[in-house]
């Protein structure tokens, strides 16, 4: 598996993760590379909040593109469909 980020963009605060695998007694086991939280970084202004995440990933220097990214269920809209085969 490659490095990954783990991303949680919350109502409160922006948490994120870099994990990285490596082969440990023949297996490959994931390894805490970085952690941060940024309690500053949400806003009301959407704009303003964009900036904020954009400054906390730069200022945070990962090594990787790669992210699985986390965002509060009140934001996200979802809906379960029962279809007919």
């Amino acid at each position: 598996m490659p490095t990954v980020i783990g991303l949680d963009i919350g109502h409160t605060s922006y948490r994120a993760v870099e994990v990285d695998y490596k082969k440990v007694a023949g297996a490959k086991k994931p390894i805490l590379v970085k952690a941060l939280i940024c309690e500053a970084c949400p806003n009301k202004d959407p704009k303003e909040s964009a900036e904020n995440l954009k400054e906390f990933i730069k200022s945070a220097n990962f090594s990787t593109k790669n992210v699985v990214l986390s965002l509060p269920e009140s934001s996200v809209f979802t809906t379960i469909l029962s279809l007919p085969f």
